[in-house]
């Protein structure tokens, strides 16, 4: 009687093991195809990427659990955020070259003089110590004063802001704070910033510069009739106008095209918030007219965590820019996956030609 060899089980685990390996590199190239693809990675839900890959892995009968594509996702973010393929710049000091090509021929002029340099600070979120690296940063720069824009606090809670104000006072810079809609969170409003801040709206002059700093950071609140009064009396003076939220976004990356005033990153389903949500886009629209019927020059917001800069579709003398982020962390992931933490500084000369230009902080 002939027996029968028995049938090596090495031969299967080589397999398994092969095809696990295989995964990870198909996983791992499709994640790295996309990020060259958009030129961006914005990562906020790595259970959100693992649905949307695994089909596509299961098509191509590679089993991979979600939390193995989980794992592959987060080692690529971490590895992207210590490169500069995040945050969009090759240097910790960066300059807006398309802005000083078009606005910077002052600089060239050595008759034009500067009249002021301001620090534009924008969504710090309770990161206490970013916000004290980036005064820090300062010593060397000789600002007039600072401009601080939205989302000092995660909840906006009266501890957190007077924290914040506390670092504020202590820098040695005069400054001007928008609140955003983070702070607004624990008193559903205005109440804890005004306690702590007082006003929240601002109209001033600096060496012949006008700024108009306008609150529009409560989501699915319109600006009050006397705001709208208000601003509408000084748009024809003002020379920049600082808001809370963006204005204006068509043609930004991807979900950043779809964050401005009246709208919302979530799907609302609530007709009453519906309706709300309508009357503030509604009125996104009269600030926009209003700003491209003016001789504003620029107009500067917060709330994207991300630097960018619009010319006005309508009037191409007109910038908008956005500012990024001084904090280290959105949530739980670093705010690295977005772009760099960072400040900026705007420079304006006597013409009214002006710079603004990124400080990445380390």
């Amino acid at each position: 009687m002939v027996r029968r060899k028995k049938k090596s089980k090495v031969p299967k685990i080589v397999n398994r093991i092969f095809r696990f390996f295989f995964a990870i590199i198909i996983l791992s190239s499709l994640v790295l195809g996309v990020s060259l693809v958009v030129k961006e990675v914005y990562v906020t839900d790595t259970g959100r990427f693992a649905q949307i890959i695994k089909p596509i892995l299961a098509k191509l009968h590679i089993p991979v659990s979600e939390e193995q594509i989980g794992d592959v996702a987060g080692e690529f973010v971490s590895r992207l955020s210590q490169t500069n393929l995040a945050s969009g710049v090759q240097s910790d000091r960066s300059n807006d070259s398309e802005n000083s090509d078009s606005q910077t021929s002052a600089q060239e002029d050595k008759a034009v003089e500067r009249v002021l340099k301001v620090a534009l600070i924008s969504d710090i979120h309770n990161d206490l110590a970013g916000l004290e690296n980036a005064v820090y940063r300062l010593g060397s720069e000789e600002v007039d004063f600072l401009v601080v824009v939205g989302d000092l606090t995660d909840y906006g809670d009266v501890e957190a802001l007077s924290k914040i104000k506390e670092s504020l006072d202590g820098s040695g810079y005069t400054y001007y704070v928008l609140p955003g809609d983070h702070d607004l969170a624990e008193s559903v409003g205005l109440g804890n910033f005004t306690q702590v801040f007082g006003g929240n709206n601002h109209y001033f002059e600096y060496n012949g510069i006008n700024f108009l700093l306008v609150d529009n950071s409560a989501n699915f609140t319109e600006l009050s009739s006397s705001d709208i009064s208000w601003i509408k009396e000084n748009i024809d003076g003002t020379d920049f106008v600082v808001l809370s939220q963006p204005i204006f976004t068509d043609g930004l990356l991807g979900m950043f095209a779809r964050m401005y005033m009246g709208s919302s990153r979530d799907t609302v389903e609530d007709e009453d918030m519906l309706e709300r949500q309508s009357r503030v886009a509604a009125q996104r629209s009269v600030l926009l007219e209003a700003v491209r019927d003016s001789n504003v020059i620029a107009v500067i917001a917060g709330d994207h965590h991300r630097s960018s800069k619009l010319k006005d579709s309508v009037r191409s003398e007109l910038t908008h820019h956005v500012l990024g982020a001084v904090t280290g962390a959105v949530n739980e992931y670093p705010q690295s996956v977005i772009q760099e933490p960072r400040f900026s500084i705007m420079t304006v000369f006597e013409d009214k030609s002006y710079t603004i230009e990124d400080i990445l902080l380390e």
